[in-house]
């Protein structure tokens, strides 16, 4: 599951903090992150905290519920 976290669907740039709770048939993940880019040729640069939890659904994991904030 620790891959899915910097997957295409989830936040670009560096994760810090990453902290995994887990319960019987869910993980609650949660981590700060960095997210730089450009845009109209002028950079950009956010930090910010999220949560991910995970269900087991049979044999596959499933993204039950995520929550972003940013920083500034």
């Amino acid at each position: 599951m620790e891959d899915q976290l910097g997957s295409a669907d989830g936040p670009p740039g560096p994760l810090y903090s990453k902290k995994a709770q887990t319960y019987q048939n869910c993980v609650v993940i949660t981590y700060t992150f960095i997210l730089k880019g450009k845009q109209a040729d002028k950079p950009f640069d956010f930090t910010g905290k999220a949560t991910r939890v995970w269900a087991r659904k049979g044999s596959r994991w499933v993204l039950a519920h995520e929550h972003v904030s940013f920083n500034n």
